[in-house]
């Protein structure tokens, strides 16, 4: 079955444990700012780009961990399992959601079909190049106010500058059109399981059961859901079991051991081990940092002013290479196939008009 695009349809939101929260769209293009925070597995059909103002983000996508650290740049592609966590108070995460569907709608053919390859911790400092650009226009779209006249279209114009950069110089590669996310063919299956294991707290069924409901076999369903999701059914289980453990750490001042029953581990090894791989520290420490710094994430004058510092310094790419980046103007510029060419008429002479 073939997956049908619409020309500009909206984001549905985020899809936190596969359960829809939805958001407002600002057009084509969603901003969003988190301090010390944990995001549970979750996946939308927006591109995310995200950048690091401060601190550290521990991310994981599909089956990878990964650790950005202050001005990295990440791309996170559409229908891509991931999640994160920040435990540090000083850590200041931002980034924007764009709609592929609406951009390739104005003009960027196959943009919601590419997965990007944009993880500025893993290239060298050559990357800056395309790291640097990235970091200032998602730090000036935050800083589009929309309190002066005009800002609501250069916050759309900024917005589809971001996205023409990322389609003309971001490495990217052909998305599996066999089905390598969940919009593919058999994506609701997978996604029905999701919701349930998320429903039923990861401890109600197994693959087996899931796959007698389906009327599949156990192996057709395993394979379905490691092509849908980038992991195996176990390691997805396995992280939300996880992520149920962090929240009663954050949550409920119940024993460790408790916690690790009720989340669904029974052996205390693989539980600290695996909690520590996700979340970089062991759940008693996690547990004392979270309690020990917790607190709102003030909205105060001086906060916001920080925070408008912070974006302030993302804005050092030069505009000129910028623009010129943007809009292609490192290569010889030749005039426009569409422009007509106005010429004004001959005048005639005396003797021309004699003549006649």
């Amino acid at each position: 079955m073939k997956h049908e695009r619409k020309a500009a349809q909206p984001d549905r939101g985020l899809e936190y444990g596969h359960e829809s929260t939805v958001y407002e769209m600002d057009g084509p293009v969603h901003m969003f700012m988190h301090g010390m925070n944990e995001i549970p597995l979750h996946w939308h059909e927006t591109q995310e780009i995200i950048v690091v103002l401060r601190g550290t983000l521990r991310m994981t996508v599909g089956r990878g961990l990964c650790n950005l650290g202050e001005r990295d740049v990440m791309i996170i592609n559409p229908f891509t399992v991931h999640g994160s966590t920040a435990w540090d108070p000083e850590t200041l995460v931002c980034g924007v959601h764009l709609s592929t569907d609406y951009f390739e709608s104005r003009g960027l053919p196959e943009f919601s079909a590419r997965q990007y390859l944009c993880r500025s911790f893993l290239h060298g400092k050559s990357f800056e190049r395309i790291a640097g650009p990235i970091r200032s226009m998602v730090a000036r779209l935050l800083l589009s106010s929309g309190r002066v006249a005009g800002d609501k279209l250069a916050h759309d114009l900024l917005a589809g500058m971001l996205a023409l950069f990322v389609y003309r110089h971001v490495p990217w590669e052909a998305e599996d059109r066999d089905g390598a996310s969940l919009r593919g063919s058999g994506g609701d299956r997978v996604v029905r399981i999701m919701r349930e294991v998320r429903a039923c707290n990861a401890r109600n069924f197994s693959l087996a059961e899931y796959a007698e409901r389906e009327d599949v076999t156990v192996s057709h369903l395993s394979r379905l859901f490691k092509t849908f999701v980038g992991i195996g059914y176990r390691d997805y289980v396995q992280n939300v079991r996880l992520d149920n453990a962090a929240t009663l750490l954050r949550e409920d001042r119940m024993p460790i051991s408790d916690i690790m029953e009720v989340a669904g581990f029974s052996n205390p090894t693989h539980f600290f081990r695996k909690f520590r791989a996700r979340y970089g520290c062991s759940p008693g420490q996690y547990r004392r940092r979270r309690h020990g710094s917790e607190r709102p994430w003030e909205r105060s004058v001086e906060t916001m002013r920080r925070e408008i510092e912070l974006l302030c310094r993302q804005l050092d790419f030069d505009a000129d290479d910028l623009h010129r980046l943007i809009f292609g103007l490192d290569r010889m510029p030749s005039l426009g196939s569409d422009v007509s060419i106005h010429q004004v008429p001959a005048v005639r002479s005396t003797h021309d008009t004699q003549s006649c």
